[in-house]
This record gives C-alpha cells, sequence and structure tokens, in this order.
C-alpha cells in the first residue's frame, strides 16, 4: 500500500464528491440510503445493491461481490451505504459490533478503493430527528487497512 499524498487524496475527492451529495439528498428525500457497490467493467459501472438480514448474509454478499470484481477484472469500485458507528477514545475497544451497541449513531458511509489496495473512505454522520436529517462533519480517511472501521469493505486484497 502506498502512501497517498495531497493530489492524489484530491483526485480521490473529485470522485467520491457526487457519490456523497447523491448520498446525502437520497437520505434527507426518501429516508434512507440503500446500500450499494459501484464497480468499474470494461463497459462502464455496474451497479450491485447491497442488502442483508444479517452477519451470514453480509459476509456471503461481500464474497460475492468480491468474485464479481475478479471476475470482472476491475480497476476499481466504489461502495455507499448508511452504516453504524460508535464514537470512542483512541485508547478505548468496542465489546460488540457498532450495530449492537447501545451507543451506536448513523453515518452515511462512502469507500473508494482501487485494485493497487489505494483507498479513500469518508463518513458522515448523521441524526434523525421526525422527517428531519441533521448532517454532521464529513471525516475522511485514506489509506485503509482491513483493521479500520471500513475494514470489512476493502475487497481488493489476498
Amino acid at each position: 500500500m502506498k502512501i497517498l499524498g495531497k493530489k492524489e487524496i484530491e483526485n480521490m475527492r473529485k470522485i467520491v464528491n457526487p457519490f456523497i451529495e447523491t448520498s446525502k439528498k437520497c437520505l434527507k428525500d426518501l429516508g434512507n440510503c440503500i446500500s450499494m457497490f459501484f464497480i468499474q467493467t470494461k463497459d462502464g459501472i455496474m451497479v450491485v445493491p447491497f442488502q442483508f438480514t444479517n452477519q451470514e448474509e453480509k459476509v456471503l454478499m461481500l464474497n460475492i461481490i468480491k468474485e464479481m470484481l475478479e471476475r470482472l477484472d476491475s480497476d476499481f469500485y466504489i461502495f455507499v451505504g448508511e452504516a453504524w458507528y460508535v464514537k470512542t477514545k483512541k485508547t478505548e475497544e468496542i465489546s460488540v459490533p457498532p450495530s449492537q451497541s447501545k451507543k451506536r449513531k448513523e453515518c452515511l458511509q462512502i469507500i473508494y478503493q482501487q485494485r493497487d489496495k489505494t483507498s479513500y473512505g469518508v463518513i458522515i454522520p448523521f441524526e434523525r430527528k421526525g422527517k428531519t436529517i441533521k448532517f454532521g462533519r464529513k471525516v475522511e480517511f485514506s489509506n485503509l487497512t482491513e483493521k479500520s472501521f471500513f475494514g470489512k469493505l476493502l475487497l481488493f486484497g489476498d
């Protein structure tokens, strides 16, 4: 994995920003943002919904999408969806997945990963207040690893 410079991060922002704006609009207008992968193919972009009802299905779906990336010889993909997160201190570990925590909060999650494992991710916390959505500050991550918040969604790898 290479360390990204300012120019590379800015280029990734340009790719990801339209997905952020569209996701926020869906959430505001429809009340949800269906999780999906946008996979680069030789013919353009393939959109793959990412839905599951339990952890076992989630793992199965990720394995299917990982296989698709290989078979399609994709150079990159973008993931967009709602997620849970738990805010902790740097030294504090969480004992349950965020989706099961009493302290969980909602966010939009956008990940861009290239075949060379170069990656960039964004989370945008949000709160639902009745039918209104209030967005928090965007948090950016680059050089993501399997141990990061985005770990299970990093599909190019060994």
